[in-house]
């Protein structure tokens, strides 16, 4: 089966069940250190934050469609166990109302983005940012509920190595020009 094979385009199936590392995600808002890498950075910092890569989305025309692109950073650390841990992990943002369905719709997303205004980039900015942690992962989930527009996009790092670099930043990282940023 291929990488993202697991994450559904349309509704879950009857008795949808959480697997135990769905179980133990946490949702954070980001700190402003953090948003900066929600956003492509060149090779070096892909490879000290251990970058596996990011995915892009939007939610079509009508708000409710799922159509999305991934993006490999450092795609040899792709592992069968993050494949399957992140397919759970963006399929419980998507149908588990646990985590607000923050996925299901630009409607659900911009509900939970005007809920959470601590998740906000700043005055004036459209986007909001959400660190998802796991046992061995951190996801940074960027939102932008504005139609027309790319939705969100989920950067993934192997966990230990985004906090070990964090914690060594005294400025944020500077994001590649904006055409490059995003691939």
């Amino acid at each position: 089966r291929s990488f993202l094979s697991r994450i559904r385009r349309k509704g879950p199936s009857i008795n949808m069940s959480l697997s135990d590392k769905e179980a133990t995600m946490e949702l954070k808002p980001m700190s402003k250190l953090e948003q900066q890498y929600s956003y492509s950075h060149g090779e070096a910092v892909d490879a000290a934050t251990r970058c596996l890569g990011h995915l892009r989305g939007d939610m079509g025309s009508t708000g409710k469609a799922f159509h999305f692109t991934w993006f490999d950073h450092c795609g040899e650390l792709k592992t069968p166990a993050f494949k399957s841990e992140f397919d759970d992990v963006i399929n419980a943002l998507r149908f588990d109302e646990a985590y607000h369905g923050i996925l299901s719709s630009r409607s659900a997303m911009s509900s939970y983005c005007y809920k959470h205004p601590e998740c906000s980039y700043g005055a004036g900015v459209r986007e909001h940012g959400v660190r998802i942690d796991t046992e061995g992962y951190s996801y940074l989930l960027r939102l932008n509920p504005n139609p027309g527009e790319y939705n969100f996009y989920c950067y993934c790092y192997e966990k230990e190595a985004l906090d070990r670099h964090l914690a060594q930043q005294k400025e944020p990282t500077k994001p590649q020009k904006k055409h490059e940023m995003e691939r």
